[in-house]
């Protein structure tokens, strides 16, 4: 395991490829005793190598790194210590502070073997004075019960030290239930506030836990926090309370290790993933997964154990891989819109005896594998860089903000690594592709005229990486408008009555597929050709949106109304428009001439006006065609009549009326009134 690397950055790239899966790592950098920058002080079997992501605690606005040194022996042997890494932008250190007994403004009490340090996770501001604090494990700290276990919450300083902190364990911190060998604080995680007190919570694996039967079965225990790092409550999960739902075996260490992987099931509530590296499942201790979907009264509602038998793996872990040795989420990295997960399996042998490796999972909902790849001296990025026994995957952590060019980017511990010392422990930091999920973006509904084009876009659906996508369009009114294209013109069809279209997009990117996007297109028919009347000098249209009017051919610039006034003799014609943008034809001519119309409607008298009973209608010779009706065009009468003659407008109900007479060519209308 004696190597030197002498190169910071590894500007490599490669792209695993297996089947249809595929994940592009790249510049791979590491921090050690000689390498990144780091300029503490790392002995002989430190162990270097609990990496853990924990926010931007300086507040620069870039997230900072924990690395637990757990075999340190600042105080004691093997008492333990943290490192906080203060990180550049490129993830180089910009200064560090060490957290042991002897340094960091530390006040608990850490004694030999404690292993302070085994882990680390940020629980967010507990205090609420502006800085994330952190909880770190001590899993054989004694306190009067031998290897017991403890986990410290440390309320820091924004320069990484120690502002107070507060002990769990078997007799502090309000904490019950821990016993002797329990080695309670193996692995943390947070859970944020998962009660909705305001306070961050935690989950801490106990994987020799035996209280409950069998031998090392193991547990998690859910602790919901008082904002002074205080237990509220506790709740604790195995196959023997929890609703688990599997049966643990003994030795299975199932709480080796845990991570909150985010609501993969969307129901509102966070889940987990607990190793159990220890599980016999096809091959002794190659290790399982517990996907664990959470109920609000943290108990399982649902679990899914992943392994070589169970899961849909589809991988191997060997003898003694211990798979589920180590885990972190990633996010939703292939833009399915479940999270994805990082594990390691610390002991695994590609390439060389316990040389390590890990495993990306990209997950269904129900918590099985859809895909999965593992990472490890054999992959060709690492070649040389890995040795037998560094433990390759002994931790693993992401940064949560990905980086200036959209990489998700991942830390993995190397316990055995040699830089400076034999097993002083290493860090790698690398970056992992994303795909990001397109967006389909089909367009605003459209109320169409039947026969007009329009055209369909998808032009505005994109992608955070700025691939190219391919469309897919699909219209289940009628098949055969179905397309490929980015965009495409739509004829209307001609309809009698309303009729919808659904055009739904679908765009993909590398075989990522968007979320579906529907664009409706509601086809109305053309409006009725419109009809003209007169009155006096006064043409109406009936009733439309808009009005277009036209005089010997052409239209009439500003008339839009459906009343037009007349002064000259020709042929009138009008076009409607109605709400939603669909004309008519052009009515068909009406003629005037405006000297017959003039006359006529000098001579001409109705009276009196208003009327209550009988209606006169004089000043025109011979016959004409009388027509009266209402506002809404009703007829109440239709007849010929002499001059001079009586209309009988007492049977009408009171309102406004236009009487109409038209002789030979000419139509003269006036308004009257019955009371």
């Amino acid at each position: 395991m004696k190597k030197i690397i002498l190169a910071l950055f590894i500007s490599l790239t490669v792209l695993i490829l297996k089947g249809q899966d595929q994940v592009l790592i790249s510049n791979v950098r590491k921090i050690s005793a000689t390498q990144g920058g780091f300029t503490g002080q790392l002995d002989e079997g430190d162990q270097f190598a609990t990496a853990e992501v924990i926010g931007d605690i300086d507040g620069n606005g870039i997230e900072d790194l924990a690395i637990g040194t757990f075999r340190d022996d600042d105080g004691g042997t093997n008492h333990g210590a943290v490192w906080i890494l203060f990180i550049n932008e490129d993830r180089s250190i910009k200064g560090t502070q060490k957290i042991s007994s002897l340094e960091g403004n530390f006040k608990g009490i850490l004694n030999v073997d404690d292993l302070f340090g085994k882990s680390i996770t940020a629980i967010g501001d507990l205090d609420k004075d502006g800085v994330i604090d952190i909880a770190v494990g001590a899993p054989y700290d004694d306190d009067n019960i031998n290897n017991s276990g403890a986990v410290w919450i440390l309320f820091l300083n924004t320069d990484g030290t120690v502002k107070s902190q507060q002990e769990i364990s078997a007799t502090q911190g309000g904490m019950v239930g821990v016993s002797a060998n329990d080695i309670f604080g193996w692995s943390v995680t947070s859970l944020g506030d998962f009660d909705g007190d305001g306070n961050p919570d935690i989950t801490v694996g106990s994987p020799t836990f035996d209280s409950d039967g069998g031998v090392y079965k193991g547990c998690i225990w859910i602790l919901l926090l008082n904002s002074d790092g205080t237990v509220k409550e506790q709740h604790r999960i195995n196959d023997y309370i929890g609703n688990l739902g599997y049966t643990l075996d003994s030795n299975d260490g199932f709480g080796h290790t845990v991570e909150n992987i985010g609501d993969i099931n969307d129901d509102g509530i966070v889940d987990l993933a607990v190793g159990a590296p220890s599980d016999d499942d096809s091959l002794s201790d190659s290790g399982a997964l517990y996907i664990l979907m959470l109920n609000s009264d943290c108990s399982v509602m649902e679990a899914q154990k992943i392994s070589n038998l169970e899961g849909n793996f589809g991988g191997r872990n060997n003898y003694n891989d211990q798979f589920g040795s180590a885990i972190t989420t990633l996010g939703d990295i292939d833009g399915d819109g479940v999270e994805d997960i990082a594990v390691g399996s610390k002991y695994g042998d590609d390439g060389g005896l316990d040389r390590g490796k890990f495993w990306i999972l990209s997950l269904n909902p129900n918590g099985t594998v859809h895909y999965r790849q593992d990472i490890s001296s054999l992959t060709s990025i690492f070649n040389g860089l890995i040795d037998n026994g560094d433990c390759f995957g002994f931790s693993l952590s992401v940064f949560e903000k990905l980086s200036s060019d959209n990489k998700k980017q991942l830390t993995i511990g190397v316990w055995g690594d040699d830089d400076g010392a034999a097993n002083a422990g290493a860090v790698y930091i690398l970056d992992l592709d994303v795909k990001h999920k397109p967006t389909a973006m089909a367009g605003n509904d459209i109320t169409a005229c039947e026969t007009s084009i329009y055209e369909i876009s998808g032009a505005n659906s994109s992608i955070p990486d700025n691939d190219s996508l391919s469309y897919s369009w699909v219209c289940p009114e009628a098949p055969e408008l179905n397309n490929e294209s980015i965009s495409f013109s739509f004829v209307a069809p001609e309809v009698e009555m309303a009729q919808s279209y659904n055009f739904i997009l679908t765009v993909n990117c590398q075989g990522i597929y968007s979320t579906p996007d529907t664009i409706q297109v509601i086809v109305k028919p053309q409006p009725q050709v419109p009809t003209i009347e007169q009155f006096a000098d006064t043409l109406l249209a009936s009733k439309a949106f808009t009005y277009f009017w036209y005089y010997n051919g052409t239209q009439i610039a500003g008339e839009n109304d459906s009343v037009l006034v007349i002064s000259r003799s020709g042929e009138y014609q009008t076009q409607l428009k109605d709400e939603f943008g669909c004309m008519s034809e052009i009515s068909p001519s009406y003629p005037i001439i405006f000297s017959s119309v003039s006359s006529l409607n000098h001579q001409l008298k109705f009276f009196p006006n208003p009327v209550t009973e009988n209606l006169n209608v004089i000043g025109f010779q011979g016959t004409a065609l009388l027509t009266v009706t209402d506002l809404n065009g009703k007829i109440y009468l239709s007849k010929r009549i002499s001059q001079h003659e009586l209309i009988n407008a007492s049977t009408l109900p009171r309102g406004v009326y236009f009487a109409k007479l038209q002789k030979e060519n000419i139509v003269v209308n006036e308004k009257f009134i019955k009371y």
